[in-house]
């Protein structure tokens, strides 16, 4: 029997189960999360329960229906929180109708959630511009200049862009035009005046995003490479952060990684690869270290080539030392080299191993976070690649064998590049080199 309170009136009845018995347990469970009532609750007794208590508030008593621990102000706008509560209940709401065939799905619900997060975290971050004399319209201390525009200009762009013009451009940070709503940012796409479609990142001040602002400029201020994402405008206004780089039509590499999608053929994922290694030597001979590469921080555009993205966590290395001491830590999970998680210390060979790991998620079905010991499993695989590589994009008998050929020494590179001790590690320049050797050897 089901708990009392969360039985769907079918089952209790009937003994009647679908998908939709546990819709509207589920349903319950978000009534009591975002209420601080359970349906056990002395209040609840004969014909008032959770679900009816909560129906009859929400068109004119929600906010004494809500939680009180969860409206007590914070750094949140406490409309944002109030409007988003009350739609969190509308959807419990409709997961526990009467009649299970008026429910929600449970991937409704779930997408309905998601759109609900979304709006908050907008809502509350153009309160907090408003706050701080930004207004929505774009009005206010728009023209104020303070010590990071000064930085921005003295690092050498001269491409400034108004709040009031990407409110323009993305139609107000409409939600139609959020590509990617992250810890510290969120990222519009967006059509300026005078230019074409462009990606538009805007970062959390509220969340760290001022450093990651001053992180990602600094880095990418002098950097000019195709593999290399660019800043093409820039917006640094009182407690108004953002930056405009080029719009990447394919969206990330991880994307077409993902289970089931074998969007890439071989020669793609080579030539990709090629890309990246090619953005790194780049970023190394200009003395920045990535310290976050992963399969999300790799862009490709509308032919698919490939652009270095992410800089939240780059460090630029001062001439004359190899390695630098970092306290902020990149999050993919298993990118992270043993220097990197032990000492804090990062160089080029960091990169190098993110580089590898890399590589192998993109030719082998194994996944560094599900699987420890996935050297082992590289080295014992020389022999028979098959048995990890994504068979879906070895297609016919010839390119199976020649892709074989090439994947094992794709192997041997990725071990090469992941070792324990960075210094025994291969250089992004001997890596490019290598990669671009297969390529010439590639004919399919």
């Amino acid at each position: 029997m089901a708990s009392i309170g969360y039985m769907a009136p079918e089952h209790g009845s009937r003994g009647i189960v679908s998908e939709k018995t546990d819709v509207y347990s589920f349903g319950i469970l978000l009534m009591e999360t975002f209420t601080g009532k359970k349906p056990t609750d002395d209040i609840f007794n004969g014909e008032m329960n959770l679900r009816r208590w909560v129906h009859e508030s929400l068109s004119h008593a929600v906010d004494t229906t809500i939680d009180a621990t969860l409206l007590q102000s914070d750094q949140e706008d406490l409309a944002a929180k109030t409007r988003c509560l009350k739609s969190i209940l509308k959807v419990a709401c409709f997961c526990t109708a009467e009649s299970f065939s008026d429910r929600k799905t449970m991937a409704e619900v779930k997408s309905e959630l998601l759109k609900i997060k979304t709006h908050f975290l907008i809502d509350a971050q153009l309160m907090v511009f408003e706050d701080m004399g930004v207004s929505r319209s774009g009005v206010g201390s728009c023209s104020l200049r303070d010590t990071e525009l000064t930085e921005c200009e003295a690092l050498g762009i001269d491409s400034r862009i108004s709040l009031q013009e990407l409110k323009f451009a993305t139609d107000g940070f409409s939600e139609r035009n959020l590509l990617e709503l992250g810890k510290s940012s969120f990222v519009y796409k967006g059509t300026p005046n005078d230019m074409p479609l462009v990606a538009i990142k805007i970062f959390n001040l509220q969340k760290g995003g001022l450093e990651k602002f001053k992180v990602h400029f600094r880095a990418l201020s002098s950097i000019r490479h195709r593999n290399v994402v660019k800043i093409v405008k820039y917006c640094s206004d009182v407690g108004f952060k953002a930056l405009v780089v080029d719009y990447m039509s394919n969206g990330s590499l991880q994307s077409h990684l993902r289970s089931g999608m074998n969007t890439l053929n071989f020669l793609q994922r080579l030539d990709i690869m090629i890309n990246v290694a090619s953005g790194l030597c780049y970023l190394h001979s200009m003395r920045v270290i990535h310290c976050n590469l992963n399969p999300t921080n790799v862009l490709l555009d509308e032919d698919m080539v490939a652009r270095i993205s992410g800089f939240s966590f780059a460090k630029c290395l001062e001439e004359g030392f190899a390695a630098i001491k970092t306290f902020r830590m990149a999050v993919a999970p298993g990118y992270m080299t043993p220097e990197y998680e032990s000492t804090r210390t990062v160089s080029e060979k960091t990169d190098v191993y993110s580089f590898g790991i890399l590589l192998m998620e993109t030719f082998t079905v194994i996944r560094p976070a599900e699987e420890k010991n996935w050297r082992s499993r590289i080295f014992f695989s020389l022999q028979s690649v098959d048995k990890i590589a994504d068979i879906n994009f070895l297609q016919t008998e010839r390119t199976r064998r020649l892709a074989s050929e090439i994947l094992r020494s794709i192997l041997r590179l990725i071990y090469c590049c992941t070792t324990e001790l960075p210094e025994e590690r291969k250089t992004m320049t001997e890596v490019e080199t290598e990669l671009a050797r297969l390529k010439k050897v590639s004919v399919f």
